[in-house]
């Protein structure tokens, strides 16, 4: 079994949800080559902070996502 490549993401939905999460990019090099380039039309969030599904893993269909981006940062929340 390989081992994951996780990357903590911050994803918006098109009906205004924020789900923070981590995701496996796999043998992707960032964030937005997994998104665009895997054929899977969902994406794996794990780990989640969403109301109600806090911990879980919430598969997500990419057409519903209006922008994601990495939480790799060590910005405030203030800061974005």
């Amino acid at each position: 079994m390989e081992e994951m490549k996780t990357s903590e993401v911050l994803v918006r939905l098109v009906d205004g949800t924020t789900i923070t999460g981590k995701t496996n990019i796999k043998d992707f090099p960032r964030l937005s080559d997994c998104m665009n380039l895997e054929d899977n039309p969902f994406v794996t969030l794990f780990d989640v902070s969403l109301h109600g599904y806090a911990g879980q893993v919430v598969l997500v269909n990419k057409s519903q996502i209006m922008w994601a981006m990495p939480r790799n940062d060590k910005r405030s929340e203030h800061d974005r």
